[in-house]
Formats: structure tokens, sequence, C-alpha cells
């Protein structure tokens, strides 16, 4: 018996060395294929990245592109928001054509988004000159605010403001406001 015991602890011995060795083994083979993958992603990029290059729409002058853009013009918002996410290209002519920038329509619905909305039409205002402007503000779904109504009334004094500071750019104005703020018209 005690010769099968020194036996089977030899072979012990032999079986957890092999089991470090294999394992050992797995880890390079693991170390291997990560590093693999990540070539094979590098790879994959420049790919996409050649194969976006010798797109079709690559070859559209950026005039004709601009053209393009301000013919879709239902949400100027969302049509800018979404043609700067396209590649750089987009994002850099975008950003530098003032006609796409120049139709401002604020829907304000409450106070609370009073202030992304300003932000949103002074951004509209630098990035739109000298073009004229088509400004529309309509907060005819606002509710009577109990708190928060100066906010509203120096954001219409700005746009009051803009407006004499740069008349010659005005080109189209319109209000449509809520029945209970008749003191708050722009045109008085």
């Amino acid at each position: 018996m005690r010769q099968g015991w020194t036996e089977a602890h030899s072979n012990l011995d032999q079986d957890l060395q092999e089991l470090q060795s294999v394992e050992a083994h797995i880890t390079s083979l693991e170390d291997q294929l990560r590093i693999a993958r990540a070539r094979q992603a590098e790879v994959y990029q420049r790919i996409l990245t050649a194969q976006a290059l010798q797109a079709p729409i690559r070859r559209i002058p950026n005039e004709l592109l601009t053209l393009i853009f301000e013919e879709h013009s239902v949400d100027q918002r969302k049509r800018n928001s979404s043609l700067i996410r396209v590649c750089k290209l987009w994002h850099e002519l975008v950003m530098r054509t003032p006609t796409l920038w120049s139709h401002i329509v604020l829907e304000i619905n409450g106070i609370n988004q009073l202030p992304n909305d300003w932000r949103y039409a002074i951004e509209c205002l630098y990035r739109s000159r000298p073009v004229l402007l088509d400004i529309t503000v309509n907060a005819s779904g606002l509710r009577a605010p109990t708190s928060g109504f100066h906010q509203m009334e120096e954001a219409y004094d700005s746009l009051s403001a803009y407006e004499d500071d740069e008349s010659d750019r005005l080109w189209d104005l319109r209000e449509e406001s809520p029945e209970w703020t008749p003191h708050l018209a722009i045109y008085e």
C-alpha cells in the first residue's frame, strides 16, 4: 500500500507541474489573442476610414453640399445637430456656413428651457453673421409661471436689444405669446 501511495504522490507532483505548464501556455495564448484582436481592430478601422474617404459624397464640392444642407430646412436645430456628427468635414462646413444658422425658431413651452433656448439663439446670432435673420419666438404653449418670470422678460429684452443693434440683419421677426403676456410683446 505504501508503494501505491508513493507512486500516486510522484504522479501528482508531475501532474501539478504539467498543469502549471499548460496554464502558463494558455495565458500566453490568451495574451497573443488579445494582441491579435487589437491589431485586427486597428486594421479594420483603417479600412473603414479608407472606404469613407473614397465614398462618392466626398467628391461633391463644399458649395454644393451647403446648398443641399440648406434645402433641408424643416428644423434648423435638428438638422445642424445631426450634420455636425457625420464627419469632421461636415462639422466644419456647418459651423462656418452662416446661412445654416440664420433661421432661429424658439418654441418656448416652459421657463426651465428658456436658458438653453437663449444660448442656442445667441449661438445662431453669432454663427449667422452677416446674413439676414429669420426669427420666430413661439411662447403660445407657455403656461403662466409661478416663478422665473423675470427670466422671460430678460430674454425678450435681450432680443429687443439685439434687434436695435443689428436691425439691418433682421429679415423677419415673428412672436406668438400666450394670452397672459400681452406686456411682453416685442413690438409695442
